[in-house]
């Protein structure tokens, strides 16, 4: 597993990493930390949601659940 941010340039929000988004086919999604990557993050890169740094650790789609 990789630490958040130790690969490459670190988040620098109040709160790190306040959430992860993705562009995926001109669609962005959020995404979620993980121990494993996803299917999806050998192919896409995410980013904080604020400060828009690249996220080095590992992420998932986040699923969203129907209320």
């Amino acid at each position: 597993m990789t630490t958040p941010g130790t690969l490459g340039p670190t988040c620098r929000c109040p709160k790190p990493w306040p959430g992860l988004i993705a562009r995926v086919n001109g669609t962005y999604y959020r995404m979620i930390a993980s121990t494993e990557d996803g299917p999806l993050s050998r192919l896409h890169l995410a980013r904080c949601t604020a400060c828009q740094a690249p996220y080095a650790g590992a992420w998932r789609l986040r699923v969203q659940h129907a209320a």
